[in-house]
């Protein structure tokens, strides 16, 4: 059976390139080879150039601009929030903060193997 801890399914990012990401309604979808992340909360870009967040100005223009970009990391910092560390020193910062999102998670990443982790994880 495949390892389908946090960490685990985060490793499954690590190197991969940002092959597409996709609008849809009220979330969007990054793809990443044969891993994918559905993210349903708000999300910040910091790039050497702009700091944009999802409700402003430029962050459809600057998210299309990380197409091609290689994943360098995936984590959680202070179980608050979901950095994608880009190439080049791009992050891309997703909330996990309950009050930050209507549904019951912030974010769904898929494996290649059919892993699946919802975030943020509960105890139930």
């Amino acid at each position: 059976m495949t390892d389908q801890s946090p960490d685990a399914i985060f490793d499954l990012f690590a190197g991969q390139e940002l092959t597409d990401v996709t609008f849809i309604q009220e979330y969007i979808q990054f793809a990443f080879g044969e891993s994918a992340m559905t993210i349903l909360a708000p999300m910040h870009i910091s790039t050497s150039e702009i700091s944009v967040a999802n409700n402003q100005e430029n962050f459809k223009h600057t998210l299309g601009g990380l197409i091609g970009s290689q994943v360098k990391n995936v984590g959680l910092k202070d179980s608050k929030t979901l950095v994608i560390d880009l190439e080049e020193g791009a992050v891309i910062s997703i909330s996990l903060e309950p009050q930050s999102f209507d549904v019951p998670e912030s974010v769904l990443l898929y494996g290649p193997e059919d892993q699946i982790l919802s975030l943020p994880m509960t105890d139930e």
